[in-house]
């Protein structure tokens, strides 16, 4: 069916509407069309430059270019007037924003009101990159870092003339992932979000977080906006969190929070649960998704263990509701009205920075919790520098999309060149035929004057702006003294609203809602029960409760235990429980619970009590006598659960060793037991207990191989200084052993170097009947023990696997150990013609030997060979001109050209990259394939596509879906020209004098686990780092397209781009 276009044109000559009957491909205009675009494509925007949406919708643009440059986040008032954040369109540090804050807040407004802005003024300036914005009862709020504010205009021009520090301070880099919002939450409270940069809140005497914006002046520590130092310490860390705070900024509380990186948005069901927005909530493959945050909840990435180690534990890392892949999401609103069609307020919008679009997500009820039921593109741009960043519903039901443009670059793999000259825009998007509301803001209702009754019926009204003038003007009423004089169905929502929190800060006043809260716990709703949960001690702080009644404390943990064993409960259950049990102290709670029935109330006991320590509950301490007898428990979940318990705590492991024995010492062991063991173990491994039961066990004979294997895979990971000596023994019978046993013996010998198995190891490194890769692990474990001289034989040994083809880590861990084996004078100039284009990913491990180059011929040896190879090898040139830096002075004149010639030449590098761009165009997709697994790329050594390759690097499943053809060429050929957030490798100096350098594969408050490009992977204990940063090479090596030919490189690039969606 062909596609119509309306043309509306302003003074101007902008094209402002764009409408479709279907999803077209392109468009066909009439002559006269043609003729109005043709005249106006100079002047204005042409019709195909606006945005796709579905059949029967209307799109619109209504700002103009005078009016909004770079526009990232908005709201509206009370009178349909929209707040704006504006960004200067400025790429810079957090320090220097700080010293020149540039972005402001508009405000717009139709006057003649055709859904189109024609005002507009600056209501604040100099402020510091706002990232949300919100209007509530005459005053703008906005979290401008590194602090969330409370602006106010008190003379009525418009303009703000009082601004207050509501909450400080959050630190920040000037990445966009750290403070957004903040949003209304239907209880009246403000909420934000805060990114994984830390956070230093303290209060004054009146318990308010606020104070002087002095940040410019206090020296960054670690970053810029902490530390705050003024007051009493009321909440610090470094995690992500979800906040909420009083209108005044008094009572600030985390919600939530976790490992993740940047939660951008949040905003409330009908029911009042909290959706939201993040990136990186996964991390391997990234997963940028959409949230339901609960209450006290603790959430990924798992790989931030430091950050997850600061909140309470309940059931472990909680899910997503919805994930996009890596698509780097922005704002999102839920949808209120019903003017899109029925079913729609079912649904929430999310805009996607990276895939220039906004999805509907549809959700539905799951257990307790939401799961997505589809997703669906709503707006599309099809220009790659249209990068939307907020969504948000108008009173009449019609979307507003904020368009910021291209000029954000910082930390953004999609934006790798700022484009401030290439701005933004809002459009409307509308659906046919509908947004027909009487008065969709209420002004026609007298909210101040209106009775309780008409209040209560108000909170149902389909117009979402009513329902919040009636929920505020609720609050303020003296409900307790109105309460006897509702009746029937009014009473009935009172209670509802009533213990729902939403209109008294505490909830539960009245005996008819205390009963209502009880038939919940019970009831069949699985949603309704865990908010009945939750509302127990909804507002009561970080403390156990005092304002629950004494004698209703037992009665709620009574109830929640039966809600527990009344039926189905999930996960987010659980969790609410557990949180409540914690919260809900009374004498001898939650201890007594322990020896209920249902194992569910055991487990959930037991963890309030592990996780949840109140000194000022006076309860009784968590004893060995109590826990111990729970590991009889034929729940698999609760046996779990008290293994992780006496696992955390010292002296508890001997009550447990006697189990161990008798399930190592059966034919099999299950998946599940394996996991408890091995964890355990290592866990406890200081332990004597522990020390003679591995001891023992590896002594043995009948020993399955199950619990051999498993043993072993706990010494591997044991958290001990040193391996203890009876150990040794059953190492050494490993090390004689085939299949896994050995291997796992080198592992244990590599990790925790071990001298007994020094003997042995040489044996092994010299035995020609074994495999190669087994004599080349053992030959490392004896070149990180002593550093001994490489032996010829196995100089000659470790070169020969250079040239292997059929294992990329065999021949990685074979330069590995030559470049960090002390070489002779010979042995590195036989090394020297390993640098060629064959061994290209090789070669920047190998130059690693050459460290203190003083020998001339050494030194001319590898020069005329890296002269030799030419454009087949790119090395860093950082790297040779430090290897150089130590040569003979005349070597070091002669190695001049090399050294210029590997220099970052952007006008050669800029052709380089136009050549390639050209060239690629016409790749075959599915020969490109073969190309990315193949052992000629490698690839898949490093990347993951649909759940195959490895993962040091990016999940690329979706990356056709975010990189431009050109894009996706400078990826290959020049991996250092952009990272991708948590991907970025990190340079470490450790005490030893080594240097290493990785991704961070994983984080604790003890150690940090690197994965290198030579496919090792090392755990640093962090008391032994002495310097650490980021590096600017990334360890993927240049010149992949150097060892491909043409047509291979312009297939692997059409694989690529043809990745756009995750495949199970």
């Amino acid at each position: 069916m062909m596609s119509k276009a309306r043309l509306l044109q302003s003074g101007s000559g902008v094209v402002r509407e764009r409408r479709f009957a279907s999803r077209p491909g392109g468009l066909a205009f009439s002559a006269a069309a043609l003729l109005i675009l043709a005249q106006s494509s100079a002047a204005g925007l042409l019709a195909a430059d606006l945005p796709r949406v579905p059949p029967g919708f209307t799109v619109t643009r209504v700002t103009t270019p005078g009016m909004v440059q770079h526009p990232t986040m908005a709201c509206f008032d009370d009178r349909g007037r929209l707040y704006v954040c504006e960004s200067a369109g400025t790429n810079a540090n957090a320090a220097d924003l700080l010293k020149d804050p540039q972005d402001k807040i508009l405000r717009l407004e139709d006057t003649d009101g055709d859904g189109t802005f024609d005002k507009s003024v600056v209501f604040a300036d100099k402020l510091v990159f706002p990232q949300g914005v919100l209007w509530h009862e005459g005053a703008v709020y906005t979290c401008s870092s590194p602090y969330l504010w409370k602006l106010k205009d008190n003379n009525g021009d418009g303009v703000c003339d009082e601004r207050t520090v509501l909450v400080k301070s959050f630190g920040f880099s000037g990445n966009a992932a750290d403070i957004h919002g903040p949003f209304l939450g239907p209880e009246g409270r403000l909420w934000w979000c805060d990114g994984r940069h830390g956070h230093e809140i303290r209060t004054d005497e009146n318990g308010l977080a606020g104070g002087p914006d002095n940040a410019v002046d206090i020296p960054a520590r670690p970053e810029p906006g902490l530390p705050n130092p003024e007051g009493k310490l009321l909440s610090q860390g470094k995690a992500a969190r979800i906040f909420n705070c009083n209108l005044d900024g008094s009572d600030v509380q985390t919600f939530c929070g976790g490992g993740m990186d940047n939660p951008v948005e949040v905003d409330f069901w009908d029911t009042g649960e909290v959706l939201g927005t993040v990136n990186l909530f996964y991390g391997t493959p990234r997963g940028d998704c959409l949230v339901h945050w609960v209450w006290g909840g603790v959430y990924p990435k798992a790989d931030q263990q430091e950050c997850i180690a600061e909140f309470p534990r309940t059931v472990g890392l909680l899910d997503e509701v919805a994930n996009y892949g890596h698509v780097a999401v922005s704002g999102m609103c839920k949808y209120r009205s019903e003017q899109f069609g029925k079913g729609w307020n079912q649904s929430v919008f999310v805009t996607m920075f990276n895939t220039h679009k906004v999805v509907r997500t549809t959700l539905e009820r799951s257990g307790s919790t939401f799961k997505a039921t589809g997703h669906e593109d709503f707006v599309v741009f099809d220009d790659p520098d249209s990068h939307p960043t907020d969504v948000l519903e108008d009173a009449d039901g019609s979307l507003l999309v904020v368009d910021t443009g291209g000029w954000f670059r910082i930390g953004c793999p999609a934006s790798q060149v700022a484009k401030p000259q290439i701005g933004g825009a809002i459009y409307r998007i509308r659906k046919d035929g509908a947004h027909q509301i009487d008065d969709p803001y209420g002004r026609l209702i007298d909210v101040a004057n209106a009775p309780i009754e008409s209040l209560l019926d108000l909170t149902t009204d389909p117009r979402p702006n009513v329902v919040r003038s009636a929920l505020a003007r609720l609050r303020k009423q003296s409900l307790t003294s109105n309460w006897t004089r509702l009746k029937g169905e009014h009473r009935r929502r009172y209670i509802e609203l009533e213990w729902a929190g939403w209109i008294s800060k505490h909830g539960l006043l009245s005996r008819e809602a205390d009963e209502v809260l009880q038939e919940a716990l019970l009831g069949p709703d699985l949603a309704l029960r865990r908010r009945a949960i939750e509302s127990i001690v909804r507002y009561e702080g970080l403390t156990p409760i005092d304002a629950i009644r004494p004698h209703f404390r037992h009665r709620y943990l009574a109830a929640i235990s039966a809600s527990l064993s009344s039926g189905p409960v999930d996960r987010a259950i659980e969790h609410a429980a557990t949180f409540a049990f914690a919260r809900v102290y009374a004498q001898g709670s939650p201890v007594g619970y322990l020896s209920h029935q249902n194992p569910i109330v055991q487990r959930v006991a037991l963890l309030a009590a592990d996780e949840f320590p109140y000194a000022a509950a006076k309860v009784p301490e968590l004893k060995p006598e109590d826990v111990i007898p729970l590991l009889g428990t034929s729940d698999a979940d609760l046996q779990r659960t008290v293994f992780d318990v006496i696992s955390r705590r010292e002296g508890w492991a001997a009550g447990v060793v006697d189990l161990i024995a008798q399930w190592l010492s059966e034919p099999s062991l299950s998946d599940d037991r394996r996991a408890i063991i091995r964890r355990f173990l290592a866990e406890r491994a200081g332990e004597s207990s522990v020390q003679t039961l591995i001891a023992s066990q590896l002594a043995r004979a009948d020993l399955s191989a199950d619990a051999r294997q498993t043993l072993l895979e706990a010494v591997v990971d044991a958290k001990v200084p040193a391996i203890p000596s009876p150990w040794v023994s059953g190492l050494l019978d490993a090390l004689k052993a085939d299949g896994p046993a050995r291997r796992l013996a080198i592992a244990a010998a590599l990790r925790h170097k071990i001298p007994d198995l020094s003997p042995a190891l040489d044996a092994l490194a010299e035995d020609e009947t074994i495999p190669s890769d087994l004599r080349i692990a053992a030959m490392d474990v004896q070149n990180v023990r002593d550093q001994q001289p490489l032996a010829d034989a196995r100089f000659q040994f470790l070169r020969t696997q250079l040239d292997s083809d059929a294992d990329p880590v065999l021949t990685a861990t074979a330069a590995r150990v030559l470049a960090d084996s002390p070489l002779s004078r010979d042995q590195l100039i036989a090394l020297a013609p390993a640098f060629d284009g064959d061994h290209s990913l090789l070669a920047p491990t190998l130059l690693r030997a050459y460290a203190n180059l003083k020998d001339s011929a050494v030194a001319m040896a590898l020069l005329n060979q890296l002269n030799l190879a030419g454009d087949s090898l790119i090395l860093p040139g950082a790297d040779l001109a430090r290897v150089f830096s130590t040569a003979p002075a005349d070597v070091q004149k002669q190695a001049a050209p090399l050294l210029a010639a590997h220099g970052l030449d952007p006008a050669k590098q800029a052709a380089k990259l136009a050549e390639l761009t050209d060239a690629t165009k016409t790749g075959n997709a599915r020969n490109g394939r073969d190309v990315f697994f193949s052992n000629k790329a490698l690839c898949s050594r490093c990347h993951r596509v649909n759940n195959q390759g490895e993962t040091i690097g990016p999940d690329l499943s979706m990356v056709g879906a975010i990189r431009q053809h050109h894009e996706l060429v400078e990826a290959v050929v020049e991996p250092s020209a952009s990272f991708v957030r948590s991907y970025r490798p990190v340079v470490l100096a450790t005490s030893d004098g080594k240097v290493h350098t990785g991704v961070i594969a994983s984080e604790t408050s003890t150690e940090i686990t690197l994965r290198t490009a030579d496919f090792a992977e090392l755990r640093i204990p962090r008391s032994e780092v002495e310097t650490f940063k980021e590096a600017d090479l990334s360890i993927m090596p240049a010149g992949v397209e150097t060892r491909l030919t043409q047509t291979e490189l312009a297939d692997l690039i059409a694989y690529l781009a043809s990745l756009k969606e995750r495949k199970p």
